[in-house]
């Protein structure tokens, strides 16, 4: 008997089989991101932690910075208004800002304010102003009889102790053409016959003082801002990588 060679019978795939092996392929688990990619992310949501700590650094080291400059500048106003005070009782301001009594011409009432002047702390440059915010006297660059006031006017008008720096301003002991820094302080005037504030006087004088003292201050208020930024910076990339350390080290549920 003849024995019939064994035939292996080829079975066709249909058409839209997948094959065992790219089945497998394609069920598999797809690829973990890269090292870079993981780390540029990281990097990313780090900045995005940092820029409030940069703005808050920024914020809180200027808003610090102008409150010191602010305090110090008013804290001298009271200084010197406290100083200048037993002076301008000497002066009878009553009569001054008075314009029937102020209108006589046998009183010479601006020698009065002019040896005030002289007599004054650093030899201020004295402005004198009414009741109505006139200038009736002024030892500088003001015009008596000027209309416009100043806020600051008004507000020592009501019987604050006011003052302000002014940038570019001539001071007498400087080159003509060249400028200075200088502090203007407003101090109400009153007088024992009348009730209230009756004027207000002007005090002019170069700031150069009071400016080393606000740059020391400022720079202290920016190193210990730019400090605990720094710190406070560390802290929170320090709670970022333990907290993104501890995630991934977390077994999958």
């Amino acid at each position: 008997m003849e024995t019939q060679p064994k035939v292996e019978s080829l079975k066709r795939w249909p058409g839209h089989a997948v094959p065992p092996k790219v089945a497998q392929a394609a069920g598999a688990d797809p690829p973990m991101p890269g090292v870079a990619a993981i780390r540029g992310g990281r990097v990313l949501a780090g900045i995005r932690w940092l820029l409030p700590t940069l703005f808050l650094t920024l914020a809180s080291g200027y808003g610090l910075s102008a409150l010191w400059a602010h305090t110090l500048i008013q804290s001298e106003a009271e200084v010197i208004a406290a100083v200048v005070r037993p002076e301008l009782q000497r002066i009878p301001f009553s009569r001054i800002l008075d314009p029937g009594q102020r209108e006589r011409t046998d009183w010479r009432w601006q020698e009065d304010l002019a040896r005030l002047a002289v007599s004054l702390p650093r030899r201020p440059r004295v402005t004198v102003w009414d009741m109505h915010g006139r200038v009736i006297w002024s030892r500088g660059q003001r015009q008596p009889g000027g209309q416009s006031v100043s806020s600051e006017v008004r507000q020592s008008l009501s019987g604050q102790v006011l003052a302000r720096v002014i940038e570019g301003a001539h001071t007498p002991s400087r080159a003509p053409g060249e400028t200075s820094r200088v502090l203007e302080v407003y101090v109400p005037l009153s007088v024992p016959e009348k009730p209230g504030v009756v004027g207000v006087i002007g005090l002019s004088q170069p700031v150069e003082t009071l400016d080393a003292r606000i740059y020391r201050g400022q720079l202290c208020i920016w190193a210990i801002s730019l400090g605990g930024g720094l710190l406070l910076a560390g802290g929170i990339l320090a709670l970022y990588e333990g907290a993104t350390h501890r995630g991934e080290g977390e077994p999958e549920g």
